[in-house]
């Protein structure tokens, strides 16, 4: 078994030509034994079992005394830097699991200057590294390795080492490090780190209030002024509806869709005309604008929304943005109970269907798409199928799939017939397939029979639509371009599987 490091080959010798010098005395030097419990520690760190083991056998030499801590310190950066010499592999090197645990062994001595240089070392390394590293440079007080600790720990993809930094990090959540802990949010923090930086405010009461209310209102890091708006919004404080007013007028692309969600969310009346006062204005984020109208929860916010896809004078972009991001959302599972009312539900249909001869494409594609969503079968598809004489690609793709999510045997027969006559939307009605909520609808007997078209083409489409309607990935053997005795073969398991299930 090889050593680590020459430093430790050393120890060896060192440990022999001691015991020669002693054959006279039955019990070994300190120094002797000292060295070799290190060297057989550090032979370990890189194996899986029982490592933990051997690295708190290293930290509990390294407590014995400073003299001890220094062996061990010195041992530890040797190998360390040997490691790094040679790329971290090798036989005798430390691996990326044994740089880890030299770290964590760092941080379970006392703070030295010695170990914080190691430490720093470690900065330099891997995020599995990094993040025992920063988080022990932290706990002996070096604020500044917090930001780092926190980057490595949203940054690292190993689920091992992301759990060990947001330990590491709930530990550290102190009131002191509140403003570090705030200046590290980004985008990637969500829901995983909210809940650490909430434990260094306050706990309750005005204290916690003012401290929220603070962050929201002026931090430099727009992160923290949304965790901290969303955190007022959740615990009912009154000061979040004002402080989300306030953000409205902020062009800050991060706080400002959070600021429409809690004015949605809890403003009621007051908040929705302010909402809709921000759309009627064009704006640029008009799909966080929409969410905040749509999360008013109420017939009156509909009512606004319906206004807004209705004026010709707005730009297509918002309007558009209001058919998709509102109306269209009206039978979401998660959809606010008025809109879901039979009334509320027949004024956005109705207000779709005449959107549908807009003069524009855009608008005219959004709320086809939106009556496949909530539309009524029975009513909307012979709308949909005349729009298909619009020369319009965009037109064209929208009504195929919105037919799709309509479903029913109109609207199943028709997507058949663009699979076999229509070029440029043939593979879009294949797709639409996936979208029927009903394949008994369909003529499956039809579409199987294009498998034997003489287009290529069609042949393509055809075996991508009945592998939507049969929700599996399998092409039960058929190759559109293979040789037609393969074809055959294929055509007479769909055949198959068709009788099969219908039986």
């Amino acid at each position: 078994m090889g050593r680590l490091s020459g430093a430790l080959v050393l120890a060896t010798l060192v440990t022999a030509w001691g015991c020669a010098s002693t054959a006279d005395s039955d019990e070994p030097l300190y120094e002797e034994v000292r060295a070799e419990e290190v060297a057989e520690f550090m032979l370990h760190l890189n194996n899986r079992s029982e490592t933990e083991r051997h690295r708190n056998g290293l930290a509990a030499v390294g407590l014995r005394s400073p003299e001890d801590r220094t062996y061990v310190l010195t041992h530890l950066s040797e190998a360390y830097d040997e490691s790094m010499k040679r790329g971290g592999s090798g036989p005798g090197v430390l691996r990326t699991p044994g740089r880890r645990r030299v770290m964590e062994l760092v941080g379970l001595l006392p703070d030295d200057p010695q170990g914080r240089k190691l430490l720093k070392d470690g900065l330099k390394d891997i995020p599995e590294v990094k993040i025992p590293a920063a988080a022990a440079l932290a706990a002996f007080g070096d604020d500044s390795a917090l930001g780092l600790l926190i980057d490595a720990t949203l940054g690292v993809r190993d689920k091992d080492a992301r759990r060990a930094g947001l330990t590491a990090l709930r530990k550290l959540a102190l009131p002191r490090l509140r403003e570090a802990f705030l200046a590290g949010l980004d985008e990637r923090a969500g829901d995983v780190l909210g809940p650490i930086v909430l434990r260094t405010f306050p706990a309750a009461g005005a204290e916690r209030s003012k401290s929220l209310q603070d962050v929201a209102s002026r931090h430099k890091n727009p992160y923290a002024r949304c965790l901290a708006l969303l955190t007022l919004a959740a615990e009912g404080d009154p000061a979040a509806i004002d402080i989300a007013r306030q953000t409205l007028s902020s062009n800050d692309p991060v706080v400002r869709p959070v600021a429409l969600r809690v004015l949605g969310s809890k403003g009621g009346k007051e908040a929705a005309i302010e909402i809709e006062r921000t759309l009627r204005q064009d704006p640029k984020d008009v799909g966080a604008v929409t969410m905040g109208l749509y999360e008013v929860g109420t017939e009156d916010a509909l009512d606004r929304a319906i206004g807004i896809a209705s004026d010709s004078e707005l730009l297509p972009e918002t309007r558009v943005g209001v058919v998709s991001g509102f109306l269209g959302r009206l039978r979401d599972s998660k959809a606010p109970r008025p809109y879901r009312r039979k009334a509320a539900h027949e004024r956005a249909v109705a207000a779709l269907r005449e959107l549908l001869s807009d003069e524009s494409s855009e608008v005219v594609s959004a709320a086809a798409l939106a009556l496949g969503r909530i539309g009524d079968r029975g009513k909307d598809v012979d709308p949909l199928l005349g729009l298909l004489q619009d020369p319009t690609p965009q037109v064209g793709l929208a009504v195929v799939e919105a037919l799709g999510r309509l479903g029913g045997e109109d609207a199943g027969a028709r997507l058949v017939d663009l699979i076999e006559n229509a070029p440029n939307l043939r593979m879009a009605a294949a797709e639409a397939f996936a979208f029927l909520p009903r394949a008994r609808d369909v003529p499956v007997g039809d579409v199987i029979d294009l498998l034997d078209d003489e287009r290529i083409p069609v042949r393509k489409a055809s075996i991508v639509a009945l592998k939507r309607l049969s929700r599996s990935k399998d092409s039960l053997g058929f190759d559109p371009e293979g040789k037609a005795e393969s074809r055959a073969r294929g055509v007479a398991r769909w055949r198959a599987w068709w009788k099969a299930r219908r039986g």
